[in-house]
């Protein structure tokens, strides 16, 4: 009896359960097209839920960033390196013009053809570089095309040996030896390019510190050597040892195709301002103290992690960390430079703003006072290039705003 009892209870309750989920007459229309409304804004709210969490994980990988130290490569791209070469030859033609004017059998052609050629290396660089790493045809093809530069460069060479004496020949070559004295001669992978997020704190600080050492004499020679090229070498090659030109102009030109090549090299460096501010944010500074005695201090370790506003005893002397970890050497200035310059890259765009903004002023101003017709057309095509490496400056910086939300 207890077990029939038990069927018969639960019989009745699903024959209940039944009888609630079936509707009966004209409520059956109704029942019908209310669900399927609820199913449809259902279907439709779930819909834009997923659309948001799209969108917010597309803006979540807009905004974020590896958390990997790999020490990236200042790379540049192919306009950029067809604008630094134009800048470059434009003002190795200013030059020759002032020398010569409209004397054309007087210009120095292959030493025209071997600077042209010779600027063309960074992109020629960038064009072969990527085939050395697979050979595949297109990069056999690659490195057939510059043979063509090669052999002209070769040439070029060979006119001048011929047209001037040995001293005014070794003019081409003293660059390479500065280049030499910088950066020495390795065929091996640099250090920097290498993950350093499992390194040691010692090995990562001095990769860090080599890569920024190594990014500075970059600049240094690159804004030089165009200098060099474009404006101070023509006046040695004249085939005219006589001949008669504005030497004031002359030198500079030589000034401003320098500081306009450093200018823009230093804003290609800014486009890598997130990595570096990573970086000077991981290495960090420390500032001396004059006041109290540093023997009441703990010795620094390079092993150890110190944190803002701690007190260390280095070499005799107190320093007191900066930012919020600070693994760099106490009294190491360019550590404290680095810090200094990446923990707010914004910092540095603005003073390259300031910096060529007064490199434009001056320009203008020098072409108020010209006179002559060649000198205005000169000043004028100096000021648009110095003109458009401001505006490129100009928009790097506002990227570099939005990218890091600094202001």
């Amino acid at each position: 009896m207890g077990k029939k009892k038990g069927q018969l209870t639960k019989k009745s309750s699903t024959e209940s359960g039944l009888n609630q989920r079936r509707p009966s007459g004209g409520e059956k229309a109704n029942y019908t097209d209310a669900s399927i409304s609820n199913n449809n804004n259902n279907n439709i709210n779930n819909s834009i839920t997923n659309d948001n969490n799209i969108n917010d994980n597309i803006n979540d990988g807009k905004k974020s960033k590896p958390d990997g130290l790999d020490v990236e490569p200042v790379s540049s791209g192919f306009l950029f390196e067809i604008f630094l070469f134009l800048l470059a030859t434009c003002h190795l033609l200013i030059q020759c013009y002032n020398l010569n004017h409209w004397n054309l059998h007087l210009y120095n052609v292959p030493h025209i053809a071997f600077t042209a050629v010779l600027f063309t290396k960074r992109i020629a660089w960038k064009f072969v570089y990527p085939s050395l790493e697979q050979l595949t045809v297109g990069s056999l093809l690659r490195l057939l095309l510059m043979v063509v530069p090669l052999l002209s460069l070769l040439k070029s060479v060979a006119s001048l040996f011929t047209l001037h004496d040995a001293s005014t020949f070794l003019y081409l070559f003293y660059p390479s030896l500065f280049h030499f004295s910088l950066f020495g001669v390795t065929w091996k992978r640099p250090i920097w390019t290498q993950n350093i997020s499992n390194s040691s704190p010692p090995v990562r600080n001095a990769t860090i510190l080599l890569k920024f050492r190594h990014d500075l004499k970059e600049i240094l020679y690159g804004s030089l050597e165009v200098g060099y090229y474009a404006g101070w070498l023509p006046m040695q090659f004249l085939l005219n040892r006589y001949a008669i030109f504005d030497s004031k102009f002359c030198h500079l030109l030589i000034l401003y195709v320098v500081l306009n090549t450093a200018s823009l090299l230093i804003t290609n460096w800014l486009t890598a301002s997130w990595s570096l501010n990573k970086l000077a944010n991981v290495l960090g500074c420390w500032s001396s103290v004059s006041g109290p005695k540093a023997a009441g201090f703990p010795m620094w370790s390079a092993h150890q992690k110190w944190t803002k506003g701690q007190r260390v005893n280095y070499k005799k002397k107190a320093y007191v960390g900066e930012a919020a970890q600070n693994a760099a050497e106490p009294g190491d200035w360019l550590a404290w430079t680095f810090y200094r310059s990446f923990r707010k890259p914004n910092n540095v765009a603005t003073g390259a703003v300031v910096f060529q903004s007064t490199v434009c002023l001056s320009q203008l101003l020098f072409l108020v006072q010209a006179i002559q017709r060649d000198d205005i057309i000169n000043w004028t095509i100096m000021l648009g290039f110095s003109y458009a490496n401001l505006v490129y400056l100009l928009y790097v910086r506002r990227k570099l705003v939005a990218t890091m939300g600094i202001t």
